[in-house]
């Protein structure tokens, strides 16, 4: 692979159109592209998760090959895991971790950036892509390169959505047709943010408790409801020119999660 430039992208398998944007990014920008499918168990909370967690390992194959990746690189859990969770080493970004989603899901970060690693070190690519809506995971990966000097470009993917404006995303497989339906309040209601933010006739908080009420009175749990600065994550500030609003709701345990960005 002397001269190749190769890139990486790191999935969990159960393929969708949002890993097919980044493959096709990808391919694109690099001579080589090499998809890994692991699926994680440092990230997860708790048992009953990762249990859940749709495995469509042949569908994904089928797709990968059909949208002619190089290789796909598809360990087993003891390959990359050769101790149980409490006791292998990991690598954490601080900070940025256990802030917004990383309150909720303590350790979640931890357990991306340990494996993201892992499979750095493995595969050695020159550049990796990620997606958007994943947007502090990306965040937390770029603060990763950049602290442990990985000679790794990290770029971004805009999030890739169905017609009616909801996020792509693996969880989506579990919701019913109402549930489906449901959903799409996500992405409306983040579109309400943004607009009044930019019409500025209400303070960031007003507008927030408003999007939170049309939110619980159609049934959701909402987990989080931030705005933040988007060159730090650090809650928004009058200082603050480029900020992200991050929602994250449950439907009958289904947790889903957006963002969208605004410029002041």
């Amino acid at each position: 692979m002397e001269n190749k430039s190769i890139s990486l992208v790191a999935t969990m398998g159960n393929i969708h159109k949002g890993h097919l944007s980044i493959i096709k990014k990808a391919k694109e920008i690099t001579n080589i592209t090499i998809v890994s499918i692991f699926i994680n168990p440092m990230q997860f909370n708790n048992e009953k998760d990762i249990k859940n967690y749709p495995r469509t390992i042949e569908q994904d194959f089928n797709l990968l090959k059909k949208n002619n990746v190089d290789i796909i690189f598809y360990p087993k859990e003891k390959q990359i895991l050769k101790k149980t969770k409490s006791l292998h080493t990991f690598v954490e970004v601080p900070y940025l971790s256990n802030i917004l989603e990383g309150k909720k899901r303590k350790k979640h970060f931890r357990g991306v950036t340990t494996i993201i690693a892992k499979l750095f070190n493995i595969i050695q690519p020159n550049i990796a892509l990620f997606g958007e809506k994943d947007y502090q995971q990306l965040f937390i990966i770029k603060n990763l390169v950049n602290d442990m000097n990985y000679d790794i470009k990290i770029i971004s993917v805009p999030t890739i959505r169905h017609k009616n404006g909801l996020a792509i995303s693996s969880r989506n497989i579990h919701l019913t047709k109402k549930q489906f339906m449901l959903a799409l309040d996500i992405y409306k209601n983040l579109k309400y943010i943004k607009k009044e933010i930019k019409k500025r006739q209400k303070n960031i908080k007003e507008i927030l408790l408003i999007s939170r009420k049309k939110l619980t009175n159609k049934g959701f749990v909402i987990d989080l409801l931030k705005v933040s600065d988007r060159k730090s994550l650090a809650p928004f500030s009058k200082n603050s020119k480029k900020i992200i609003v991050f929602l994250s709701v449950i439907i009958k345990n289904i947790r889903l999660i957006d963002n969208i960005k605004v410029n002041l």
